[in-house]
């Protein structure tokens, strides 16, 4: 008697086993947990950097850190 394994459910078993001994992956998603304020900032800052010209991301800055302090 044989039983029949699904195909899915040994594909996420084996990409969760390589996602934990995967020290890249592991590193970042432990930096994320620890400080997710400062990870979500730096995203936005990233994606604001690309979407807005040099001058008005340079002010954008200016002001984030104006209101900071």
């Amino acid at each position: 008697m044989t039983t029949y394994i699904d195909k899915n459910i040994i594909a996420k078993a084996i990409t969760n086993i390589a996602k934990k001994k995967n020290f890249n992956y592991s590193h970042a998603i432990e930096k994320r947990k620890k400080n997710y304020k400062a990870y979500m900032e730096t995203k936005k800052n990233k994606e604001l950097q690309k979407k807005l010209s040099k001058d008005r991301f340079n002010t954008y800055l200016e002001e984030k850190y104006k209101n900071d302090n």
